[in-house]
């Protein structure tokens, strides 16, 4: 399983472009070797959330494909992308899955920090809607919080309860064992490997009436999908569309609601 969390990018900065040239160094030494697993083209694969096997490739990467905006590097990576139909996950194969030195490897590049306001904007697009939903001093889970856990920072400012989980920064399992009114995941489930376990534990720590928030980019249109730079990030390696949420709400027998920019909500009842 990896949990991972994104600060927002604001492109062209000097802080983003040191971050590019790091990143393009990084993805030509330790993450291109992947690409010699040779799936690319492979149908027929397992989806890591629902387990069905009626897949087929979404999208292929092609050579020396520029990214779009601030000049970010070629992908070195020739990633293939499948769509299930059952469920809508688009994912890339178990080839393209880094192990977990390089993967917090650039984690670690990440510099989300409580003093940048811009990043804790971002964060309010989630946090808000949930305080909202669900008053103070409720008791909750930040999991993937990250190197800093910026979201339960400002949800402890708030007078919530709040227990924080990372693989990486925050391993300690046991908060994994207890029981929650609300669990947050902020931009984290496109970085899990294991969806369908992963998920099914922290709905399953939700206690009836609570509530799972998620916050993350949902797959747009096959004919923008090219372009979507959010798919570029090589820890991203799952990715969810509406009816991948609506899926989960009917396998859990839960409401679920779309908020705004990629967060939704789910209640148990």
């Amino acid at each position: 399983m990896s949990a991972r969390r994104t600060q927002k990018i604001f492109f062209g900065t000097p802080k983003v472009l040191a971050f590019v040239n790091i990143m393009e160094n990084f993805v030509a030494t330790e993450i291109a070797p992947y690409a010699e697993a040779g799936v690319a083209s492979a149908s027929g694969l397992i989806c890591p959330l629902c387990a069905g096997v009626e897949t087929r490739l979404f999208y292929q990467d092609t050579v020396g494909k520029r990214r779009r905006r601030a000049r970010l590097p070629r992908n070195k990576v020739m990633r293939a992308y499948h769509l299930c139909r059952g469920c809508g996950l688009v994912f890339v194969p178990q080839a393209f899955l880094l192990d977990p030195k390089v993967e917090k490897h650039v984690y670690d590049q990440h510099q989300n920090s409580l003093a940048d306001p811009g990043y804790c904007r971002f964060l309010a697009q989630l946090y808000e809607p949930m305080c909202a939903r669900l008053p103070a001093p409720a008791r909750g889970l930040d999991f993937g919080s990250g190197p800093e856990p910026v979201l339960a920072m400002l949800l402890r400012e708030r007078g919530y309860q709040i227990h924080i989980y990372d693989p990486y920064y925050a391993p300690a399992r046991g908060v994994l064992e207890q029981s929650y009114d609300f669990v947050t995941c902020s931009e984290v489930i496109e970085h899990i490997y294991t969806p369908a376990e992963s998920l099914d534990k922290l709905w399953g720590s939700i206690m009836p009436g609570g509530l799972l928030g998620i916050m993350t980019s949902m797959v747009p249109e096959a004919a923008a999908f090219a372009t979507w730079r959010y798919k570029d990030d090589p820890t991203h390696v799952r990715f969810y569309a509406k009816r991948t949420f609506e899926w989960l709400a009917h396998k859990w027998n839960s409401s679920v609601e779309f908020v705004d920019c990629g967060v939704v909500i789910f209640t148990k009842v």
